[in-house]
């Protein structure tokens, strides 16, 4: 088989359906793996068709898939920026075995345990891979536990991470809600609440601060989002939506819009109050909301309110 010309290999890739065949075919020699791997645009259109990143979880193991392969050009970038997924740099054929890898391991349970490195708050350094919260209910037992690689050409390890929370008094503190994104943590901040009432009664408070990380900043003091706050928040990659309650019900709400990776905000863009709010689309400089009014689904008779349509908002942050 090695004596075949390469342009009738490149052809049986590109008219066979069975990714199966082909990829045992480059299985047999690295020359026929080099033929094979080498229909790069072909592999990534498999690998969209049969993986689409319009699956949030899809293009999320790309991402991963992309920093772990790619993690010895990101010790090469001072910031460690996200490396663009239409690149030619991936080997798309390589990415395609790895996914139905990952798929059959998901599929059959085969799972693999690590044990974490437990770090002092000091910086780590390396390429970080992925991160994700161990929650805990007093802020000052919350950690991040971190994959990274360390230098280059080195495994991926396993690291407990404490966020910095240098001038904050965290002294009887409660996380009320902790997002992550791929980049960056957001913790709103309370007192314990010890009213006996509060605990049949829910009460509307406003003794809520929201701080933010970077996730490859966890060593620095957390950046103030907001304080005396109530409300729900939403954290898409770099895109923090904040809806903001008042005490007096009588005033309506208002949603803020903050870019974490300038330090940018779009304050009191959706005015009044929403009953539901979906981020539908986001770029690295706009966003697109979705939300429905509260309003106008009240003043709405009940057989038409499951029918009320929703608003469209745009912005571009610069």
């Amino acid at each position: 088989m090695n004596r075949v010309s390469a342009e009738i290999v490149y052809r049986i890739v590109y008219v066979s359906d069975d990714e199966a065949a082909l990829v045992a075919l480059a299985a047999t020699s690295r020359w026929l793996y080099a033929c094979v791997a080498a229909q790069r645009k072909l592999w990534r259109l498999r690998f969209e068709r049969d993986f689409p990143k319009q699956d949030e979880n899809e293009l999320r193991w790309l991402r991963l898939y992309a920093r772990t392969h790619l993690a010895h050009l990101l010790f090469a970038e001072e910031q460690q920026r996200a490396l663009s997924l239409t690149d030619e740099l991936l080997d798309w054929f390589r990415a395609y075995c790895n996914r139905c890898a990952t798929e059959y391991r998901w599929r059959h349970k085969l799972y693999t345990a690590h044990q974490p490195k437990q770090t002092t708050g000091t910086h780590v350094g390396g390429v970080r891979l992925q991160s994700m919260i161990i929650s805990k209910h007093a802020v000052q037992y919350m950690r991040v536990l971190s994959q990274r690689i360390l230098a280059p050409h080195q495994r991926p390890v396993w690291i407990i991470e404490q966020p910095c929370w240098d001038g904050v008094d965290v002294h009887d503190l409660v996380a009320k809600e902790k997002q992550y994104s791929d980049e960056y943590l957001i913790v709103s901040v309370g007192p314990r609440n010890t009213s006996p009432r509060s605990a049949i009664t829910p009460v509307k408070s406003t003794n809520t601060t929201l701080y933010a990380w970077h996730l490859n900043a966890l060593h620095l003091p957390p950046h103030l989002i907001m304080s005396n706050f109530s409300g729900n928040v939403s954290l898409y990659n770099n895109w923090l939506v904040v809806h903001k309650h008042f005490m007096d019900d009588n005033i309506p709400g208002t949603t803020l819009v903050f870019d974490l990776a300038k330090r940018t905000a779009r304050p009191g863009i959706i005015e009044g109050g929403t009953s539901k709010l979906h981020i539908q689309q986001a770029t690295e400089n706009s966003i697109r909301l979705l939300w429905r009014d509260k309003i106008k689904e009240k003043e709405m008779p009940g057989s038409l309110r499951d029918t009320v349509p929703g608003s469209l908002w745009e912005t571009i942050l610069y």
